[in-house]
């Protein structure tokens, strides 16, 4: 009968050690997960049908579609699958779009619809058609492969970004279009011939700029992209900034220890 309870316990340890290296796999964020690394303050995930968020911890888990609300004096430091990182100032709303990553190409798909408040991302650079990270809002998508910059969406929707490393591709957000509707029934006449509509000008919204190395662009809460300008590092004197480079190379200093 010992024995028996003995074989009994090995297989059951067995079965657990299994079963918890197969959610450490699956918890990995190359999975589609990302990992939450730093909080300071309260944040709250957002989960749908619920009025009342549940409170973020290091270590917490964010998949898809999950939506995050930071209270006053909170930072939000995100790991992305590939390494990169994230983070989210106080009082921000943000929305996490997808995190698709294959570790085996390199090939990612890492997007956050900011809806209010301030990023700063700090993005791995890959080469090639590997890119596909971007922090989109109402009126402007900032996408890279490999770069440092940060984004405000301020409560009148204007978008305020500074590029730090690399460059982004600042865009309007797609354009909505109206899909036909398609009428069940017989037989129809079918209108003749119209005029087909000539060349025309650009609309405010529909616009594209390659913002560089200490440049930053301005989107008015109308949708209008104002020029790249330059700016100098010696006005780059926010709280928010000067954290996110202390930050930066704080995390550039552990990773070359590790190695």
């Amino acid at each position: 009968m010992r024995r028996f309870m003995s074989v009994i316990c090995l297989v059951t340890l067995l079965g657990l050690s299994f079963l918890s290296a197969s959610f450490s796999c699956e918890a990995g964020p190359s999975k589609g997960f990302a990992i939450v690394t730093f909080l300071q303050g309260k944040a709250y995930l957002l989960n749908k049908g619920q009025a009342k968020g549940i409170p973020l911890k290091e270590q917490d888990l964010l998949h898809k579609e999950n939506v995050v609300n930071t209270g006053n004096g909170a930072i939000v430091e995100i790991r992305l699958p590939d390494g990169s990182f994230v983070r989210f100032a106080e009082n921000t709303n943000f929305k996490v779009s997808d995190l698709h990553y294959d570790r085996e190409t390199g090939i990612r798909g890492f997007k956050f619809k900011l809806f209010l408040g301030k990023s700063w991302a700090n993005v791995i650079e890959l080469m090639g058609r590997k890119k596909g990270f971007e922090i989109a809002s109402e009126n402007a998508v900032a996408g890279v492969k490999g770069t440092v910059y940060r984004m405000n969406v301020n409560k009148d929707k204007s978008v305020f970004i500074r590029v730090y490393k690399g460059s982004i591709r600042v865009t309007s957000p797609p354009q909505e279009t109206t899909r036909p509707v398609f009428e069940i029934g017989g037989p129809r006449e079918v209108p003749g011939p119209q005029e087909v509509p000539g060349p025309r000008e650009v609309t405010l919204k529909e616009w594209e700029y390659i913002v560089k190395e200490k440049q930053e662009i301005r989107i008015t809460p109308d949708g209008k992209a104002l020029a790249p300008i330059s700016f100098l590092p010696k006005e780059d004197i926010s709280v928010w900034a000067l954290w996110n480079k202390k930050r930066d190379e704080s995390i550039r200093l552990n990773s070359r220890g590790d190695m």
